[in-house]
């Protein structure tokens, strides 16, 4: 799969290639179902695009489902049929019973629709499977598309934080180091100064170096 990478939204520049199996090898069969997809979006908003394509996808689920217990339920129906006819046969063809005959035809024709429905049936969930393996590489290639230019920008600032942190860092270490020396060099002649002249006198002179 494919997808196009855009600079600036403008034309695309490359194209991004997603491995279109990157999705069983992970096993995630559908990306809506897996808890891990609603975390994607956890400080994202869904784009409209995203949305529908989410709904594309839980609708072929549903088809199939829906496919599946009508499968299920035929084949219900085929065993009860078939079991008719073995409850008749003896009575149909033994005794002569044309009315058992005749039951025997209508569970035969039902059961032959039921047969032909159901090679409608596996041919459509067939188209199905591989309908929602392109819907689940539609979305996955969407949210890249919407997320990993996120990503890849929040990778270059957070390595810009770090030097900057770093920078700060030392510069606090310098800061301290330089307040650690000018209290030892000045606090003790401060307060010897506090001492030999007075309160009032440093007050003063405090308020002169101020100014």
């Amino acid at each position: 799969m494919v997808i196009d990478k855009f600079i600036g939204g403008f034309m695309p520049r490359k194209k991004i290639e997603l491995d279109a199996q990157v999705l069983t090898r992970n096993n995630i069969l559908v990306l809506t179902l897996d808890e891990r997809w609603n975390s994607l979006f956890s400080s994202v908003e869904r784009t409209p695009a995203i949305i529908r394509l989410e709904d594309a996808l839980n609708q072929r689920l549903k088809d199939q489902a829906r496919l599946t217990a009508e499968q299920k339920e035929n084949l219900s129906d085929k065993r009860k049929l078939l079991a008719r006819i073995m409850e008749l046969t003896e009575e149909a063809f033994t005794n002569e019973n044309a009315a058992a005959r005749g039951e025997i035809a209508s569970c035969e024709t039902k059961v032959r629709q039921i047969n032909a429905r159901e090679l409608e049936i596996t041919t459509e969930l067939g188209a199905l499977e591989a309908s929602v393996r392109k819907a689940n590489m539609d979305l996955l290639e969407s949210a890249v598309a919407l997320l990993y230019p996120g990503i890849h920008d929040a990778q270059l600032r957070i390595a810009e934080l770090g030097i900057e942190i770093e920078s700060m860092r030392n510069k606090l270490k310098e800061c301290i180091s330089e307040k650690e020396t000018l209290l030892a060099t000045y606090d003790e002649a401060y307060h010897f100064m506090h001492d030999l002249l007075g309160a009032e006198q440093i007050e003063a002179l405090d308020r002169f170096y101020s100014l």
